[in-house]
């Protein structure tokens, strides 16, 4: 398995959702087509990555969380498969996403067909920070982030486990 990691983690923009169509489309920010400045829906005229792979004959899934990716938003353009349903709103009561979207990954990738392209979005961690089961660094808002940034951290680190263990890579 490869696990590519950018060691300068730069956002493309200040935002979340300009940063994420730039990942799905490749084209800084300023670049990308816009119905409305720097906000969603992201266009239909903007080519994504998945729909590249697509026309190439990969297949392709998405299990997302972020606001962002649901239909409205336009970032799951192009996926063949799209699972939403780990979506957390912060005051939807619905608690962490993190272990929602490792289950639906591990689901999604038993469906997906080689070549694929494979993308999961953990919402966590983002403010408002949620309380964790344990409070392991404190109860200030940096303390609960460091905690999102853990759970989210072994959430990712297990469901990596779990590809490595069957063979699905090799590249990620």
């Amino acid at each position: 398995m490869t696990v590519v990691v950018n060691p300068a983690r730069v956002a493309q923009g200040a935002e979340a959702f300009p940063s994420l169509a730039s990942l799905m489309t490749g084209r800084l920010p300023s670049e990308v087509t816009w119905e409305h400045p720097l906000g969603p829906p992201l266009p239909d005229g903007n080519l994504t990555l998945a729909e590249i792979l697509g026309q190439a004959g990969y297949d392709s899934g998405a299990v997302t969380s972020h606001p962002s990716f649901d239909r409205v938003g336009g970032l799951p353009q192009g996926f063949k498969r799209h699972d939403h349903s780990a979506a957390i709103h912060h005051f939807d009561g619905r608690g962490i996403a993190s272990p929602r979207v490792e289950r639906a990954s591990r689901a999604m990738l038993a469906r997906l067909r080689p070549p694929f392209f494979f993308w999961a979005h953990f919402e966590d961690p983002g403010a408002p920070y949620m309380p964790r089961p344990v409070d392991r660094f404190g109860k200030r808002d940096v303390d609960r982030y460091d905690g999102e940034v853990a759970d989210t951290a072994a959430q990712v680190g297990a469901l990596l486990r779990w590809i490595d263990a069957r063979g699905i890579g090799p590249a990620i």
